[in-house]
């Protein structure tokens, strides 16, 4: 094939615009939540280990109205579990340890719900991409039947087929970024999730029932 021949990225994307405009704002929409994501589950946004060792210095010395007052002014996912443990430390280990639990899913929810319209994004992409496979086809069997030249029906054929074509290119190359960049966040997240736990058990170990 000769470089005249050869088909450049502008061109594929010009091929069925609209619906490529649409994964082009897929695509912005899929990039923004992937950094935000990533920036929200950091361990310093999540679990800060200096809190967790404040927190468990606080109740190793029977202090946990001072606990409480370190878990009030974090603002991480350990602090609103830590703070729901202290509150229910009355109740039995495993209404404590409960409470905590719902706590951290409660204070994660935002970050999972960010997660799952990725894999939207991922599921849609390539879903209008085949749209415009559809569509491009449909234009290309009308352009068969029309009355033209030969020259033009092929030309017209040929812009259809290359609509149908590029479609699906630009609906795979936002879906499978997107869908692979899900898979890694949900990684993240379900870690974070298990560390919580973990630590939910532990304060609730060392919660004071008095």
């Amino acid at each position: 094939m000769t470089a005249d021949n050869e088909v450049t990225l502008l061109q594929v994307l010009s091929y069925g615009w609209q619906i490529n405009a649409v994964l082009g704002v897929l695509l912005f929409a899929a990039l923004f939540l992937i950094a935000h994501i990533l920036l929200g589950t950091r361990r310093q946004r999540i679990a800060p280990e200096s809190l967790s060792r404040r927190l468990l210095d606080d109740l190793a010395n029977h202090d946990a109205d001072a606990a409480q007052r370190h878990a009030e002014a974090s603002s991480s996912a350990l602090g609103a579990l830590a703070l729901a443990g202290l509150r229910a430390r009355r109740e039995t280990f495993d209404r404590v340890t409960a409470a905590m639990e719902s706590a951290g899913r409660r204070a994660l929810a935002p970050v999972r719900q960010e997660i799952n319209y990725l894999a939207h994004i991922g599921t849609l992409s390539p879903m209008l991409g085949l749209l415009g496979t559809v569509l491009g086809l449909t234009k290309a069997f009308n352009a068969m039947g029309a009355e033209a030249t030969e020259g033009l029906r092929s030309a017209m054929m040929t812009a259809c087929i290359g609509e149908a074509l590029g479609t699906t290119v630009v609906g795979l190359l936002v879906g499978i970024p997107a869908m692979a960049a899900y898979y890694l966040c949900l990684s993240r997240y379900s870690r974070l999730g298990d560390e919580l736990e973990a630590a939910a058990e532990t304060f609730a170990a060392a919660l004071p029932r008095n």
